[in-house]
């Protein structure tokens, strides 16, 4: 039938044509020579995409590995005699604020801050955010009310303990919008020179713990 010549790429087929059932064998191997050799190329690019994914998942364990070894690292600060060693998880070294020693144990020194006390001789004294962790002096010879305020004027954080004394003869009585918990209700300072502690508890619960009276 004579011959065909076909130009695929680079690659020159020469065939003799043979007749069978329409369809040559020449032309039917050529085919299968093109697909093998598509396959071939597609298998290669797998393998080097695989071999990228590799060699990312190598970068991500040598940063990983990076992170982890800085991470370890002992951190000293020395304006405040401090020193974190990140590895044990451990805190060496007293460490002072504004006069107060904190050592690696949590012990607490020297804990009486300069102008902690305050004074006043109102007859009415509402505590501030200030005031907090503080003692406060009511020096009056009229009765004298003291105001915890609610959270919505001053935000007090829970826990925070105030110290109150009657320093002068005005009975000190305290009041608050908030809740009051005191044992048998009693809420003022029983005499001259009786004192309470009040204790932020949660939003606008306090406890007041004392020396009180009716």
């Amino acid at each position: 039938m004579g011959t065909i010549t076909a130009v695929l790429g680079s690659t020159v087929l020469s065939a003799e044509l043979v007749a069978v059932g329409g369809i040559t064998k020449t032309y039917v191997d050529g085919s299968i020579a093109t697909r093998d050799s598509s396959i071939a190329y597609n298998l290669n690019q797998v393998n080097q995409l695989d071999a990228s994914v590799i060699r990312i998942d190598a970068y991500n364990i040598i940063q990983d590995t990076s992170i982890v070894l800085k991470s370890d690292l002992t951190y000293v600060d020395t304006s405040l005699n401090l020193k974190y060693d990140k590895t044990g998880g451990t805190i060496t070294g007293d460490v002072s604020i504004n006069g107060v020693t904190i050592d690696p144990s949590g012990l607490i020194t020297n804990q009486i801050i300069e102008n902690s006390i305050i004074f006043t001789d109102t007859s009415t004294y509402e505590l501030v955010y200030s005031d907090g962790s503080k003692f406060v002096s009511l020096d009056s010879s009229s009765a004298t009310r003291l105001i915890i305020p609610s959270d919505a004027s001053v935000a007090f954080k829970n826990g925070t303990n105030i110290t109150v004394m009657a320093v002068g003869i005005g009975q000190v009585e305290i009041d608050s919008s908030a809740t009051l918990l005191s044992a048998g209700g009693n809420l003022k300072l029983r005499v001259q020179y009786s004192s309470a502690t009040l204790i932020k508890k949660t939003t606008d619960i306090w406890y007041v713990l004392g020396d009180l009276s009716a």
